[in-house]
This record gives structure tokens, C-alpha cells and sequence, in this order.
């Protein structure tokens, strides 16, 4: 018999999403703090990085935030919502890809259904156990910088599951040298549905 070592169990970190029913809803705003009203087809979003580790990420959806302090696991890596096409947010969910790898965002990407709407805000530091197969989906949902993301980037996406070519909503700031913070991204849009 060749001895191998010790044999220890295997742990996975634990899956931070939430479905319809346990999705909390944190401050509403009319139209996500913009000035217009988006049009019938539209639902109204905002999105922000935060400035620094302690200013927590937000998500707004149609007038509710869903991502922020203390509502539905919002924290550093990828916060994710995912929109249906009746302007719905049908799960959220919160990938810590500094400290985790990303299997659980792999899966949590490759279950999407035809034709849902993805937003992701980052926050702190997602790149470091961001895989090339996470980079991947996010391409395939219509992300076209997602490849550049580096340590303390912050980056926003709204991106499309079946969508064909780039999505016109995406952003990403560079932190350049050092451990300094990228400067944030703050954005409110009207957000067109299939």
C-alpha cells in the first residue's frame, strides 16, 4: 500500500443567493434616483461600486434596491441580481472571488434562463480567484472588458443571457499601482427588456 497522506474532507464556502420569496428589499426610490421615467419596455437600475472597502455596494431594480448595506449579502468580490423579463428580481446572489474561488458563480452563471437580465457591481476586490471560465460566461452574457479586470478594479455590467454582440452597459475603472481603490462608478440608466 503507498501511502498518500492524510485524507481530509473536502469544504466548498457556502452559496450566498437568494430566490424569489427570500429576496430582501432594502430603501425604494422612484425610478432608481433618475430624473426620467424610463419607457414601458425599460426598468429603471443604478449601480455602485462603492469608493473603498467600508462604502458598500448598491443594486437598484425598478425602484428597490436589492443590493446595499446589510441586504442580501451584499460584500466584497461580485454582487449579482438577475431580472426576468417581467422587470422581477427573481435571485440574487454575492461571490466573495478575493477570498473564494469561483465554482459557486460558474454554476450559479451556466443555470441562468434564456433570455434574463444580469447586473454585477463589484466591490473591494473580485479579480483574484476570478477563473477564466467565470470571464468566459460573463463574455458570453455580453461583457467586453471583463478580461481586463485586475486587483481593486470595480467594474459594472448589464448583461444579457442569449444577447448577441457587447452590452452597451458596462464600465470598469482601473486602480492602477499600488493598493489604492479604482475611483467608483456610480450609474443610473433605463435598462431596455427583450
Amino acid at each position: 500500500m503507498i501511502s498518500v497522506g492524510q485524507i481530509t474532507p473536502l469544504s466548498f464556502p457556502t452559496l450566498e443567493v437568494n430566490k424569489e420569496g427570500k429576496i430582501a428589499v432594502g430603501t425604494t426610490i422612484k425610478n432608481c434616483g433618475l430624473t426620467a421615467t424610463c419607457k414601458e419596455n425599460e426598468f429603471a437600475a443604478h449601480v455602485y461600486t462603492g469608493k473603498d472597502n467600508n462604502d458598500e455596494p448598491k443594486i437598484c431594480v425598478d425602484g428597490k434596491y436589492v443590493i446595499a448595506k446589510g441586504i442580501n449579502d451584499a460584500g466584497r468580490g461580485l454582487n449579482v441580481v438577475v431580472v426576468s423579463n417581467g422587470k422581477e428580481v427573481i435571485r440574487t446572489g454575492h461571490f466573495d472571488t478575493w477570498k473564494d474561488d469561483s465554482t459557486n458563480l460558474e454554476i450559479f452563471l451556466e443555470n441562468l434562463e434564456d433570455n434574463v437580465i444580469i447586473i454585477v457591481v463589484s466591490f473591494d476586490e473580485a479579480s483574484l480567484k476570478l477563473s477564466q471560465h467565470s470571464k468566459t460566461l460573463f463574455f458570453d452574457l455580453g461583457s467586453a472588458t471583463i478580461q481586463n479586470l485586475k486587483y481593486r478594479d470595480v467594474w459594472v455590467f448589464v448583461g444579457q443571457k442569449g444577447i448577441q454582440g457587447f452590452s452597451p452597459y458596462e464600465e470598469i475603472s482601473y486602480a492602477g499601482f499600488g493598493s489604492t481603490y479604482a475611483p467608483l462608478i456610480d450609474k443610473r440608466m433605463c435598462v431596455p427588456q427583450a
